[in-house]
């Protein structure tokens, strides 16, 4: 499928309204990346496009089709991930979210950049302790 993050092609095989629904999830990631002025860039590691940010020195990055990849395996059947998939200076630094009901991953990319818009005293402590 095209995405505003170049091809990606998930690992099952989702319907069209599934096709469809990672995409306008992706296009609205886009969205809020470039909304904010360029606060966010886009850098591309073998293959996998990560929004990248860097915060009191420390560099956040977002897999995008990594989550992407978890959100279609959601919707194919698979049991949901309970933590978003994240790095910190190039570590899995993986945040524990929902106990019961885990949020779409590529959702979730777009909650951590709203709270990073937001400011650093919006950062749940996970996010502060991570970016110290």
């Amino acid at each position: 499928m095209e995405t505003p993050f170049g091809p990606f092609e998930p690992s099952v095989e989702l319907d069209e309204s599934q096709t469809h629904s990672i995409q306008k999830s992706l296009e609205f990631l886009e969205h809020v990346r470039t909304g904010n002025e360029g606060s966010f860039s886009v850098e591309v590691h073998e293959g996998q496009p990560f929004i990248v940010k860097t915060i009191n020195g420390k560099r956040l990055e977002l897999p995008v089709f990594e989550a992407a990849e978890l959100d279609a395996q959601r919707l194919y059947g698979y049991p949901p991930i309970k933590q978003i998939p994240l790095r910190i200076d190039g570590k899995h630094s993986k945040a524990i979210i929902a106990k019961d009901d885990a949020p779409p991953m590529v959702d979730a990319l777009v909650g951590i950049m709203l709270v990073v818009i937001n400011g650093s005293s919006y950062f749940p402590e996970w996010l502060r302790n991570a970016l110290r």
